[in-house]
């Protein structure tokens, strides 16, 4: 039950723009720091770190795209063999 409902949210927050919850980003931030235990409180802290977590989310798929991108590029292909290169007059 408890997986299921998380599992929601997450959708549900995946299925949002990035950028208009990073505007939001502050909002909670100013809430959060003004520490006052009240439920507007708790909720500020859930939001902030529900945000963050898809910025964290996103840079973590953009590493490792890049690291991929890297190796890809790095291996050499097996059925081609290296060039050399010479000079043409």
């Amino acid at each position: 039950m408890i997986q299921k409902t998380v599992e929601e949210l997450a959708a549900q927050i995946l299925s949002l723009d990035e950028k208009d919850l990073a505007s939001q980003l502050t909002h909670y931030k100013e809430i959060m720091e003004d520490f006052h235990p009240t439920p507007e409180w708790e909720k500020a802290v859930i939001a902030f770190f529900l945000i963050s977590g898809i910025r964290v989310k996103n840079n973590l798929l953009h590493a490792q795209s890049h690291r991929k991108n890297l190796l890809r590029f790095r291996q050499s292909d097996g059925s081609r063999t290296q060039r050399k290169l010479r000079v043409v007059k």
